[in-house]
């Protein structure tokens, strides 16, 4: 509990690689000090109270490869331009904090990305259609915004997208080409040919379609969202023990 209190401005503070302070009860805003500690690859300041801006300083962080700040209760604002700096991203969840605005188009440019969780937000618009050529995206996450217009209905042969959920929102239209591939988890407010309410999305592949009783239940979406992220850093730590055997580092 508490504010968020950064160690001083001391060597082994400037190396710090990884701050992980997620489900701590703490309060205040993230304090624009935390910008000078530009080693700082990992963040993780999910589930707590912090309230205000989320600050620009971060984007001076430019080796961060992981940033979650979810569930927490600041200012509402748009996805920050700041993260554009970040290029070696690979995981990045604003799931409830207060995003607004549309999911901007230069989000393409973090080539890197695998994990995208955007959930419960009040985002507009539409998906932008450049967001299913990033190859390396596993995990896409945009449920219970306000997210209209249609899917693509190509989607490359190289996507590497497995982890799709899209429901609570009013996205129609076909899922088209995402139901040639093989989809792990693919999930949408999907409509059958009796449907008289609701968005028109058909979607024979999904894995489950919305509305469903359970797609409500709190449990559910919980148990959703954990397994998704167990899932990726269990294959993060596959991957970087890969790398770190290829350069010859022990693990």
């Amino acid at each position: 509990t508490g504010s968020v209190d950064l160690p001083g401005s001391t060597p082994s503070a400037f190396s710090l690689k990884m701050l992980m302070l997620q489900g701590n009860n703490l309060t205040g805003s993230i304090p624009h000090m935390i910008s000078t500690l530009t080693n700082l690859q990992r963040l993780d300041f999910s589930s707590n109270q912090l309230e205000g801006m989320i600050p620009a300083s971060l984007g001076a962080l430019t080796k961060m490869t992981s940033i979650k700040l979810a569930h927490n209760r600041f200012i509402a604002g748009t996805i920050p331009p700041f993260l554009i700096k970040m290029s070696l991203l690979k995981e990045l969840s604003l799931q409830a904090t207060n995003r607004e605005g549309t999911i901007p188009h230069w989000i393409v440019n973090l080539k890197d990305l695998a994990l995208l969780d955007l959930s419960q937000n009040a985002l507009v618009g539409s998906i932008p259609v450049h967001i299913f050529t990033l190859q390396q995206l596993k995990y896409l996450v945009v449920s219970r915004n306000n997210l209209t217009g249609n899917l693509p209905t190509n989607v490359s042969a190289s996507s590497n997208l497995s982890f799709f959920l899209m429901q609570n929102n009013t996205i129609s239209g076909q899922a088209g080409d995402f139901c040639n591939r093989t989809m792990d988890m693919f999930i949408s407010d999907c409509s059958s040919a009796d449907d008289t309410f609701g968005p028109k999305f058909h979607c024979p592949c999904c894995t489950r379609c919305c509305p469903d009783p359970q797609c409500n239940s709190v449990a559910w979406w919980q148990n959703v969202m954990k397994s998704i992220y167990v899932d990726y850093e269990v294959e993060d730590a596959a991957f970087d023990a890969v790398v770190k055997h290829h350069d010859g580092v022990s693990p």
